[in-house]
């Protein structure tokens, strides 16, 4: 019971520190935008500037959490990439990995047609957050929501939080609390139940492959490809005749239905032994 008490306030601590390092770097950015944009400039900038201020707040916030992260575990005389297990990928596992990632986007078609139907209202929280992708700059939308933002999610949730979970509870159980935390930190229902199954997808991914650059991948590449539909492809997709553009989704999620699990398949018939108790001993003080 006290085991369990101590990891339960591990996590608590990485969700804080998270959540406090974003709250503060909010706080400066704001401060300092404040202090040098004028009003005629935000005039002129438009309402891209608000996005952009956002993900450079966020983006600090999760780089200085990071090195906080790093710091705790090196005071436990071990490596934070050790803990999260960053592990090389065969060529394969990393191609794959990319595709699984992109299929999951189109699976995320089929999760929001489902919650939307079923709690109407959500859908306009989500078409809110689905508008803030095609405000600000483009560059540091990718950059913050395509490559940081995926990257320390990861090494919090799949890295240090399911690590942490794994000393005391089984890999199934400590995959579906993991996926349920990272979903419940969207602080929105349909992202929220989206990112629980990504979540478990990653988890599994991550046990199978026995690296977080697998998840980190996934997570990644599904990022990417949806900011690009958003931005680059988004308007003239939309664009199309509603009969073909429903006829083009509907195939590439029937095709997504079908590569995901042929992917899982093969990471599972290709897992490695996950050896818990290296987690262990990095883990205790």
């Amino acid at each position: 019971m006290k085991q369990l008490i101590k990891i339960i306030w591990q996590i608590t601590k990485y969700i804080i520190i998270f959540l406090l390092m974003r709250e503060a770097s909010a706080y400066v950015v704001s401060s300092i935008s404040g202090y040098f944009i004028t009003v005629d400039k935000i005039e002129m900038m438009g309402n891209g500037l608000l996005e952009n201020l956002e993900n450079i707040s966020y983006g600090i916030g999760a780089v200085g959490s990071f090195f906080i992260y790093k710091k705790m575990i090196k005071s436990r005389n071990k490596s934070i990439y050790e803990v999260c297990r960053f592990k090389k990928l065969s060529t394969d596992q990393i191609i794959l990995s990319i595709i699984v990632g992109v299929a999951l986007v189109f699976l995320n078609g089929i999760i929001l047609a489902m919650v939307t139907t079923i709690f109407p209202s959500s859908y306009e929280a989500y078409k809110e957050f689905a508008d803030t992708l095609k405000k600000g700059s483009t560059v540091l939308f990718f950059l913050c929501a395509g490559i940081i933002g995926p990257l320390f999610e990861e090494v919090q949730t799949r890295g240090l939080i399911l690590s942490e979970l794994l000393r005391k509870i089984s890999f199934r159980n400590a995959i579906i609390i993991q996926a349920l935390i990272f979903g419940a930190m969207h602080m929105n229902l349909v992202q929220g139940i989206y990112a629980t199954v990504i979540g478990v997808f990653c988890g599994y991914a991550l046990l199978w492959t026995g690296s977080i650059w697998t998840s980190i991948l996934i997570h990644t590449s599904g990022n990417i490809f949806s900011l690009i539909m958003a931005r680059i492809v988004g308007e003239g997709f939309l664009n199309q005749p509603n009969s073909v553009m429903l006829v083009l989704v509907l195939m590439i999620q029937i095709l997504a239905l079908v590569i995901i699990p042929y992917i899982f398949n093969y990471f599972y018939k290709n897992r490695v032994e996950w050896e818990i108790s290296t987690v262990e001993e990095c883990l205790e003080k």
